[in-house]
């Protein structure tokens, strides 16, 4: 699903995490704020999660990092911590773009 510079706005719901079949999510370039929902986690054939250059905050849901991903695009969004996921010792994660820090 390629959803990127669409200009869409308010947050990501938690019905994403109906969406199993699907292995790519791209929704960069919009202005998609709030938190990432837990129900990612059940995404279990997601290889790539582009959500770059939004509005997202907090930390990033532990479930991400039980995912089969290849590819996570997650720079630009100014307020969102990757802690936790950095520390898992089950993600394996290329082509990681990741700007940001946490405090």
């Amino acid at each position: 699903m390629n959803l990127s510079e669409n200009l869409l706005q308010g947050t990501l719901p938690t019905t994403i995490g109906l969406l199993t079949s699907f292995h790519q999510i791209y929704l960069s370039y919009n202005q998609i704020s709030g938190t990432l929902p837990t129900q990612l986690g059940n995404l279990h054939l997601l290889t790539s999660f582009f959500i770059a250059n939004n509005r997202f905050v907090g930390t990033v849901p532990a479930q991400l990092s039980t995912l089969p991903l290849s590819s996570l695009y997650i720079e630009g969004n100014s307020d969102l911590c990757t802690c936790y996921m950095m520390d898992h010792p089950v993600l394996d994660c290329q082509k990681n773009y990741i700007s940001t820090t946490c405090d």
